[in-house]
């Protein structure tokens, strides 16, 4: 999804599967940052305590991964925080990176 979110505060895309547990729900994402400073990225995701979760950005044409994942407490929720050397947009999405 690109760094700026809809006036809901909701992401521009669903990540929803049709089951509403395994949606990723992101809160408020900055809409802009100076070149190295962190952006905070967190949301809830139901789908089972101590998750592991990755971050990524969309690059060169393929998703990268952030170097560290991020991990759900027990009760859904996920923090973390990205940094981008270089001005521009970019295109994030957090996803369960096991198998479904």
């Amino acid at each position: 999804m690109p760094m700026g979110t809809s006036p809901s505060g909701r992401s521009d895309e669903s990540t929803d599967t049709g089951r509403n547990e395994s949606t990723i729900q992101l809160e408020d994402l900055a809409a802009s940052a100076w070149p190295f400073e962190a952006i905070r990225i967190q949301g809830t995701y139901r789908a089972g305590t101590g998750t592991f979760l990755r971050v990524q950005r969309w690059e060169g044409g393929k998703w990268l991964d952030f170097p560290l994942p991020t991990k759900t407490d027990q009760s859904g929720q996920f923090m973390t925080q990205a940094e981008f050397g270089q001005p521009g947009r970019y295109r994030l999405r957090v996803r369960d990176p096991t198998p479904a």
